[in-house]
This record gives C-alpha cells, structure tokens and sequence, in this order.
C-alpha cells in the first residue's frame, strides 16, 4: 500500500476546477432544518499533449466527485460525498486515488485500488475522513431562480482544504440560474487552479426546447487567463484558454437540473526560465448525472 500521510498527495488529490467568483464570509452553523437532497455525479477529463525534447507526450486525467445539494429556505447547503482522481502519461497510470466518507483507497501491488488500514492515514487524512466529505462546507443563499445572492463557508480545517483548492467550484458548474421567462441569459465563470491561477470568462444559455416538464438548454463559452501560476518559481502557464460548448437539461416541474455535458478544446503554453518550454493542447469535457 502506497503511502497515505505525506501531504502532497492530499494536495493533488483535491484539485481546483471552474467556479462562479463571489464574496465569502464565515458561518458556525445554526442553519434552517433540511430540506429535499438532491446528490449529483460529476465528472472531468482532460486529455492533452505536448511535444518535450522532440517527444511527444499524452495525458489523460479525470477527476469524478459525488456531492449533494440539501435544499434550505433561502439556498442549499452543498457536501462532498466522494472523489475519485485518476491520472495516465503515455498510457500508464501515474496517480489514482479514491477518498469518501468510508475511507482512502489507493493502488496495491497489484494495481488494483485497495482501502488503506486507518494506522496508514495520517491527520490531515482523518480529519478529512470525519469531519469533510459528507458535511456541510458551504452555504448558499439564492434567489427564485438559483441565481446566487452569497454564499457563507464552514470554518472547519477540512473545510479549508476543500476550499483553498476550488472544491466548491465542482458543485456550482452546472448550477446556473434558471428563468423559464428568458430566452437566453449569461453567467461569469472563473476557473480556479490550486496554485491560485484562474481564468475568467463566461457562458452564455440558450433556451431550446420543453417537452414532459424538462427544457434543454445550449451551453457555450470561453475562460481565458494570460498567465497561471503553477507552484514554481521557475515555471509558468501562459495564455490559457478554454472554449466550452454542451448541453444541459432542468427539470421544470421540480426545479433543478437533471444532467449536462459541457467539452471544448483547451490550450496553453508552458514557460520555464523565461522561455517557452512547449505548447499543450487538448481537450476538456464535463458531465454531470443527477443520482438516484
């Protein structure tokens, strides 16, 4: 069993992805009693390559996480259930963790994912364990449309790490706000990396049909970001961009929405000691299920 205390591997298990930029403010509970849980599965794949030292190079990475939406009389509070991180370069894996309300899972000798023994774990672990995935994290407030009006977060370390690392941004992508009465709308988006880049732009929706009490909706957009910050002083990311394009479909009778696909191409270049290293090209794909 591979080594499940140092926290680097923590670090790239939590990895950041799109969010809504809002103000954030702190909450020690005492919120409204629960109401109606909706629980989602979303996944994320990007597969890019580059040429390094006259070689090309291949990475597949996906990242799916279950998480769930408990509905209050003025928003949702949102929880992480389970996340699951795994990564390939020119075909073999390179990383591959699963981490949830009943423990870490990581490979074996034989590959194979097997549950680490709770004495493997090390504090930043079993916080995350007991007091992370499966409690509330975040709060928030919305209006009759899902439009978000703030948002408050929970003070816990476990919380934090969710946080610092973008975790939020996976349970607010497909969450935009819903208004039967308009034709199309847009909403800013910001993607989050754990180094603290972001790329910043926005998706535009366009109502297409409604039939049986659901509407498909088209998604459409573009983030972009001049420079990124990748945890080295040495190395930067530089003119990310990201053009998305999918669908998504709300369910009208009950007020929510029931699944989506948003996937484009994604480019950005790679710049060490000042000069540009390589150029990394792909794509990224999003999809989202509403569980049962």
């Amino acid at each position: 069993m591979a080594n499940t205390q140092r926290k680097p591997r923590l670090e790239a298990l939590l990895l950041a992805c799109a969010l809504p930029v809002l103000g954030v403010s702190l909450v020690r509970g005492g919120e409204p009693a629960p109401g109606r849980t909706l629980r989602y599965k979303l996944t994320w794949t990007s597969s890019t390559t580059f040429v390094l030292q006259n070689m090309k190079q291949e990475s597949l990475a996906s990242t799916s996480i279950v998480y769930a939406r408990e509905e209050r009389p003025s928003g949702v509070a949102v929880s992480i259930e389970d996340m699951h991180v795994r990564s390939t370069a020119n075909g073999k894996v390179t990383f591959d963790v699963r981490m949830g309300k009943d423990g870490l899972w990581a490979p074996g000798p034989d590959g194979a994912l097997q549950k680490a023994p709770p004495e493997q774990l090390g504090p930043v672990e079993k916080d995350l364990l007991q007091n992370g995935f499966g409690m509330p994290f975040l709060w928030l407030e919305t209006d009759a449309t899902g439009k978000e009006l703030s948002r408050k977060v929970s003070e816990s370390e476990a919380a934090k790490l969710f946080l610092e690392n973008g975790m939020d941004a996976n349970c607010t992508l497909f969450h935009a706000p819903f208004d039967a009465a308009l034709k199309t709308w847009k909403t800013p988006v910001t993607y989050k990396m754990s180094g603290g880049g972001k790329a910043v732009g926005e998706f535009g929706y366009t109502l297409q049909e409604t039939e049986k009490g659901e509407s498909n909706v088209e998604v459409e957009g573009q983030l972009k970001a001049a420079e990124i910050d990748v945890g080295d002083p040495n190395t930067s990311a530089r003119n990310f961009v990201f053009t998305g394009k999918g669908k998504q479909a709300f369910d009208t009778q009950r007020g929510h929405w029931t699944r989506g696909q948003i996937k484009g191409p994604l480019s950005m270049d790679f710049i060490a000691n000042g000069q540009k290293a390589f150029t990394m090209e792909g794509t990224l794909e999003f999809n989202l299920e509403l569980l049962p």
